[in-house]
């Protein structure tokens, strides 16, 4: 079968009719139009979740590129001396932490962070 987005709705009347018990689960995937796996994994989403659909992951996306104990230290050094520019905030990161940033992404934490002051 080829792969098909089913609505929420969908896959709970699916779920309700297997249910009821009148008709076989050949013949609900027949009817619907869905394959048995698919029927399934919404059974086993209920039982696990409390719905046909799984809640997102939250570890989604890409990783940063500071850690947040860096960041927070970044944030101190900043705070204590606001006269640094980015290259001596990418070089202090270099140094202290081993992270080596471009200037545009120290920019973009720093943004972030609401610290719109230093500019390229």
């Amino acid at each position: 079968m080829v792969y098909r987005s089913h609505s929420r709705e969908i896959k709970a009347l699916v779920l309700w009719h297997c249910e009821q018990g009148h008709m076989s689960d050949e013949e609900i995937c027949d009817i619907f139009e869905v394959s048995v796996s698919s029927m399934n994994r919404w059974r086993n989403n209920v039982d696990d979740y409390g719905d046909v659909i799984r809640p997102r992951n939250p570890l989604q996306g890409r990783p940063p590129a500071l850690s947040v104990p860096q960041v927070g230290d970044l944030l101190w050094t900043i705070d204590s001396d606001p006269t640094m520019f980015l290259d001596e905030i990418r070089d202090w990161l270099i140094i202290t932490h081993d992270v080596d940033l471009y200037k545009g992404s120290v920019q973009c934490i720093l943004d972030d962070c609401k610290y719109t002051y230093k500019l390229l």
